[in-house]
């Protein structure tokens, strides 16, 4: 009876200070603000992007997308045909897109495995090649060594019937011994090469798939345009990103600059339009400006300065 009535004394004392304790933690995509305009889903982990040190606001405004857009950018799957519909309407292309995407996969995979069909076959030929040289190299040194002996024992009947020295005792390698050594180094040969030229195949191939998205991120630079809005009483950038074919990178951000006229270059809104799809309108891929612009949004100017692969 004692201790349950210490146990009610410690409680009563420390019921204050649970009552004014503050426990603070964050949820993805909690903020008032992308609550308020839908953006729910965060795609910061999709992106494999480290926002650990990022203040919230801008992980919000990064990272955390509406739910059509998450489907538009292959992030997510629609839960119903009617979310579907509305990622289609915020990036018309993408249905198109998709398609696309899967007979480019099916074409890839198609030639990779003829260019693995055709390696192997290659492998093999060089590899018969190999040991019918080897063969050939063995047949010629068994022969090379017959005759020497038989020129030996000849020279040996004509001197007086004394027997040469032996290839042990004359210091010369025997024969097979000479043979293994030549197949040996032969195989390393043939394995070296094999290596060089897969090294040397698997740097062009990345070179190829770098230089194919330079050109590709360049096309959408130039492409892409841009314009600012008010949208819900805010100012607001907007834009449209052209139907670059083929589609290398397919998640991008804009790097761009808002500023009035008379604001010389540099000196405007710089911001980083996120997994942007384009929409060119109040209702498709919008980004608000913060501090808003110092003029009518109409009579702004937004300059894009690149375009680069989501996460970089």
């Amino acid at each position: 009876m004692r201790v349950a009535n210490k146990i009610l004394v410690l409680a009563l004392l420390a019921a204050p200070y649970v009552a004014h304790a503050q426990i603070g933690f964050y949820l993805p995509c909690s903020g008032s603000k992308a609550r308020s305009e839908g953006r729910t889903r965060d795609i910061s982990d999709d992106l494999k992007v480290n926002t650990v040190g990022m203040l919230i606001d801008d992980i919000e405004d990064r990272y955390c997308v509406t739910p059509a857009k998450c489907v538009a950018l292959g992030f997510c799957k629609a839960s119903s045909p009617k979310e579907q519909a509305a990622a289609d309407r915020s990036n018309p292309e993408a249905a198109a897109e998709r398609a696309r995407l899967e007979r480019e996969r099916q074409r890839r995979e198609a030639q990779a495995e003829r260019q693995r069909q055709a390696a192997e076959g290659e492998r093999i030929r060089k590899a018969a090649e190999v040991a019918s040289e080897t063969q050939r190299l063995g047949s010629h040194r068994e022969a090379e060594a017959r005759r020497l002996v038989e020129m030996r024992e000849a020279a040996a009947k004509a001197r007086g019937g004394a027997r040469p020295a032996g290839p042990a005792l004359s210091g010369q390698p025997p024969a097979g011994q000479d043979d293994a050594a030549t197949a040996a180094r032969k195989r390393r040969e043939a394995l070296e090469a094999e290596r060089a030229e897969r090294e040397r195949a698997e740097a062009e191939a990345k070179k190829k798939r770098e230089e194919e998205l330079r050109t590709h991120l360049a096309a959408e630079r130039a492409g892409i345009r841009l314009r600012a809005l008010k949208c819900g009483g805010q100012d607001t950038v907007t834009g449209v990103r052209p139907a670059v074919s083929p589609r290398i990178a397919n998640c991008i951000s804009v790097h761009y600059e808002a500023r009035c006229p008379g604001v010389p270059r540099g000196q405007g809104i710089q911001r980083v339009f996120a997994n942007f799809v384009g929409g060119d309108s109040c209702y498709g891929d919008t980004q608000k400006l913060s501090p808003p612009l110092a003029c009518k949004p109409e009579n702004a100017i937004v300059d894009v300065h690149s375009v680069t692969v989501c996460g970089w």
